[in-house]
């Protein structure tokens, strides 16, 4: 978050608050008052031009009708005294799902186990089921033997697997999808289809490089310094309700619906598979 009082501005990527009605207060009394930024809601900023080119690829329809994406945020540490795995680990997750399928979840769960201190859980896995009937999964651990930040999104033409850890090969587009039956009729195979893995190439960008230089951007050029605050609330909203179903055991948790939108990415699926299309051509 970003803040300007008294002529000065401080610039903070956490969110400002644990709930959904002080975070609205919050950010009302902020926009009030002071010019407010929340990174973690604008996962634009926070992604490198790979994630975009992700971004490109799923609202293109190249991947096909998107069936569902899975994350992993895991590692060895940090581990924290005042916050669990779901509160540390899935803002950033959960506001590029946003950012990727332009859609907002109608139902989560999570299930998380506390091995180290009482409580406090180490390990959470977490559903969300978002209006367009897209699944995502989340696996978020700082109790883990590998470092891992990895989206997978499924689709049914394409899939991709952008790795945030990778030096060169961030973004991987493999030519494999389930190829569903002509007639459908009963006994027909569905056929599994493996082709080429493709690398697309994009100009290699620092993400805090790029979210630093659209906040200097923003106080020399006296542009605006609330972008971010309601996607902020929205992250903020599932995040509750995701601690809610944790507290519950896993139990499902229902969150309110959106303002309509258009769900420009999620072309219809086929019932029969399209010609080849070889990437680039």
């Amino acid at each position: 978050m970003l803040t300007r009082r008294r002529g000065r501005v401080t610039f903070s990527a956490r969110a400002c608050a644990r709930s959904v009605g002080t975070d609205r207060r919050t950010s009302a009394c902020l926009r009030g008052r002071v010019r407010t930024t929340a990174p973690h809601g604008r996962p634009r900023a926070a992604l490198p031009s790979r994630g975009l080119k992700l971004k490109e690829l799923v609202e293109t329809g190249e991947l096909g009708r998107v069936f569902y994406l899975y994350g992993n945020r895991q590692n060895l540490g940090k581990v924290r005294r005042d916050e669990n795995a779901l509160w540390s680990l899935a803002p950033h997750n959960i506001s590029v799902l946003f950012y990727l399928l332009d859609d907002r979840p109608t139902e989560v769960s999570a299930r998380g186990d506390s091995y180290l201190r009482t409580g406090i859980a180490d390990v959470v896995f977490c559903y969300l089921r978002f209006e367009s009937s897209i699944s995502a999964h989340l696996h978020l651990s700082w109790l883990d033997p590998q470092k891992l930040r990895r989206l997978t999104v499924v689709g049914s033409e394409r899939m991709a697997v952008f790795d945030d850890m990778e030096t060169d090969r961030k973004l991987m587009v493999y030519e494999k999808a389930a190829v569903p039956g002509r007639t459908g009729a009963y006994g027909e195979y569905i056929q599994a289809r493996s082709g080429d893995i493709f690398c697309p190439w994009t100009p290699p960008a620092e993400p805090l490089r790029l979210e630093c230089e659209q906040f200097i951007a923003a106080v020399a050029l006296g542009g605006d310094l609330t972008f971010g605050t309601p996607a902020a609330v929205d992250v903020v909203e599932v995040l509750e309700a995701l601690q809610r179903s944790l507290d519950l055991g896993g139990a499902a948790v229902t969150l309110r619906p959106a303002r309509p939108r258009i769900f420009r990415c999620f072309p219809p699926l086929r019932s029969f598979p399209p010609p080849v299309k070889r990437w680039g051509s």
